[in-house]
């Protein structure tokens, strides 16, 4: 019993809902309609709108500006017709100068087609006569490798006479041991037999060269260079000791004459006497030497100077004489002059009597011989 009355009761509560929903139901749909019409009258004014705003664009914006872009067209087409015209008429023009041009290259290919076949004919020339040189200097030279050049044998003669020369003259001992070793080398490549004997003179005096002692010219040019520089340092002597004495000649005094005679003769006496007092003669020691005076000095130093530059020069030249002449000449003009005492003296004076026992003399050997056999070797056809 309880049972049947708890499902009708709930039976009934599940009607009363169900019909409040259908009555809440039409509500809802009536709600929703009118959003959407809502919706559907603003897009139809938004479209309205945006169909104004584009009839207002086309009748102000748009079809003033196609009528404008139409008049530009139509000018530029103008404008393409006249370029077109012109470009024809250049067309045209160009046409003609390059016909002209192409007949001038053609002319131009022709006259270098011309050129070209000239060109081919003198190079064959050209080669067939570098042919006909080359085969003569091919003749020229294999007949000139079987005999040695006459030239170099008359050169290196040429080269040993004026070697010989410098060696006579001025002692040039290296030029000549030079000369004489290239010239033996040369000719020790040569084994023609007419040269042994200038071959056989030039080692000899090859030989002699090699040992001869030269003398350091220079050296000795340097040394009278700084004793003509220290001559003007060089005290004078200043003793008196070897002044002269008072002369008591009794030549000196003057004649008394006697007035005995006849006017005549004293006049004769007074005249004679007058002449001679004029001139006096005088009889001096060579040991009474008088000093030089210190204003006189300087003609001194000049003159001596002048001695050891002789000497130098004499020294370059190998000339012993002069050298020695000149030396002894300053030497004795330092001890009569200048201070014996002074250390700066005595050490001048050592110096120059170490160059004065210098011999600068060199006995060169002659070389004559081997200039003598070459020369013949040369009459004979030596080289030829």
């Amino acid at each position: 019993m309880d049972e049947t009355a708890s499902g009708s009761v709930s039976q009934q509560s599940a009607e009363k809902s169900n019909a409040a929903k259908m009555v809440r139901e039409p509500e809802r749909i009536g709600g929703f309609l009118k959003f959407w019409i809502f919706i559907a009258v603003v897009l139809s004014l938004i479209a309205l709108g945006a169909t104004g705003y584009m009839a207002y664009r086309l009748e102000f914006q748009i079809v003033p500006q196609f009528f404008s872009a139409g008049d530009q067209v139509e000018a530029v087409s103008g404008q393409i017709a006249r370029l077109t015209e012109e470009s024809g008429r250049q067309s045209d023009q160009f046409g003609d100068q390059f016909q002209k041009l192409r007949s001038e290259i053609d002319a131009t290919g022709t006259a270098l087609a011309d050129l070209e076949g000239a060109i081919h004919e003198s190079d064959a020339q050209f080669r067939q006569q570098v042919a006909v040189v080359k085969d003569s200097l091919s003749a020229l030279y294999q007949s000139e490798r079987d005999k040695e050049n006459d030239w170099q044998i008359k050169e290196i003669l040429f080269l040993m006479v004026m070697a010989k020369h410098r060696l006579d003259i001025a002692g040039d001992r290296d030029s000549a041991l030079l000369v004489w070793q290239v010239a033996r080398e040369y000719l020790g490549r040569n084994a023609d037999p007419r040269l042994l004997d200038a071959k056989l003179a030039m080692e000899a005096e090859t030989a002699a060269l090699e040992a001869i002692i030269t003398v350091d010219l220079g050296d000795i040019a340097n040394r009278l260079l700084m004793l003509s520089a220290e001559v003007a340092s060089l005290p004078l002597n200043l003793s008196a000791t070897m002044l002269p004495a008072p002369a008591t000649n009794a030549d000196e005094t003057e004649p008394v004459t006697e007035r005995n005679g006849s006017d005549s003769s004293t006049i004769l006496s007074e005249v004679w006497n007058d002449i001679s007092s004029l001139v006096r003669v005088k009889r001096v020691d060579v040991s009474e030497r008088s000093l030089l005076q210190p204003d006189m000095k300087i003609y001194l130093v000049q003159n001596l100077q002048l001695a050891l530059m002789m000497a130098q020069s004499a020294a370059i030249r190998a000339d012993r004489q002069l050298y020695q002449g000149n030396l002894r000449y300053v030497a004795e003009a330092v001890g009569l002059h200048f201070s014996p005492d002074s250390p700066m003296v005595m050490d001048f004076a050592d110096r120059l009597d170490a160059l004065i026992a210098t011999d600068i003399e060199v006995s060169m050997p002659d070389l004559s011989d081997s200039i003598g056999h070459l020369r013949q070797a040369i009459r004979v056809g030596v080289g030829e």
